[in-house]
């Protein structure tokens, strides 16, 4: 077999990286494919020589079912990852599949990508989209009625989930609105969401600590 500066040789030198990732993304592509993909960038160590600066940063698609990687373009550096995320995208075929991210990538413009390809997407939603995250927060706040006038009518739905194991409990709660649809601008919007995770954890019998977590976020279900 060639020895390893062989193949760095031929792969610095004779081959464009592009191609490779366009190949290789066909390939996975070509057997089972899970229904989830997700967005997600990391830098890959390792790839240069001590006296290099600098390292190499990757967005990937990565079929979260099936446990393989289906595209993967070079950003340089996080931040160029919303720029480089229809990039991505481009290379693979997400009709009727269900794109997720960090929030970094909760964009209009990813979103309506994705609307256009035929796909769905799930994603969270931070200050970076401070509009979204206060419309969303302030829906599903405490509602707590004044006197003499009744409740706020709402159509959430919640759904709750609890997972044991390895000495910790998870509760989760989720909690689901349409009530957005009507005003928001954002391409494809179908629900808005509220998830909440309650961790315990126990040491024989006794609890031992505790801690919460409340997640915002969007999504377009299927039509």
């Amino acid at each position: 077999m060639p020895e390893q500066s062989t193949y760095r040789r031929i792969m610095a030198h004779k081959v464009y990286v592009e191609e490779i990732e366009r190949l290789v993304g066909e390939y996975n592509e070509a057997g089972v494919q899970g229904q989830i993909y997700a967005m997600d960038g990391k830098t890959i160590r390792g790839m240069r020589n001590r006296e290099e600066a600098g390292t190499e940063y990757f967005l990937s698609v990565y079929d979260v079912e099936q446990g393989k990687t289906v595209s993967q373009v070079e950003v340089g550096r996080k931040e160029n990852e919303i720029s480089k995320a229809k990039t991505a995208l481009q290379q693979v075929k997400i009709a009727q599949k269900v794109i997720t991210g960090d929030a970094l990538l909760t964009q209009k413009g990813i979103a309506a990508y994705i609307i256009e390809q035929k796909g769905e997407y799930v994603f969270p939603v931070k200050e970076n989209q401070l509009g979204l995250y206060k419309s969303i927060q302030q829906l599903f706040a405490p509602d707590y009625p004044k006197p003499g006038f009744g409740k706020i009518p709402t159509d959430f739905l919640t759904q709750r989930t609890v997972n044991k194991g390895h000495g910790r409990i998870e509760v989760r709660t989720i909690t689901t609105s349409e009530m957005l649809n009507s005003y928001s601008t954002w391409p494809g919007l179908g629900q808005v969401y509220r998830l909440e995770r309650q961790f315990e954890w126990r040491r024989k019998g006794r609890s031992i600590r505790r801690s919460n977590e409340t997640e915002y976020g969007i999504t377009r279900t299927f039509a």
